[in-house]
């Protein structure tokens, strides 16, 4: 995963909305990093969420199954090629 201040942000944002889903600690190797563990709080949280998007899947047929899982894929190509090039200007 690239780790930089839009992930650091992402995750900082999730944990203010979700205080009790996840845990927080300073990392030892690194005093500036903190980590975030899912607490069995937020693993149920996630689990509902991933069980719900199984349930929408199964509605649909093959094709807009396929497509549903690719045209993000496609999206977060297409948005990562735009940062590396404004990152090399």
């Amino acid at each position: 995963m690239r780790r930089d201040a839009t992930t650091i942000s992402r995750h900082g944002s999730a944990r203010r909305r979700l205080p009790a889903a996840a845990a927080k600690a300073q990392n030892p190797l690194n005093k500036r990093e903190t980590l975030l563990a899912p607490t069995a709080k937020g693993r149920q949280v996630v689990d509902r969420a991933d069980g719900e998007r199984r349930q929408v899947l199964d509605q649909l047929d093959q094709d807009a199954r396929a497509a549903a899982v690719w045209a993000p894929a496609r999206f977060a190509d297409a948005a990562s090629a735009l940062t590396i090039a404004a990152e090399d200007k």
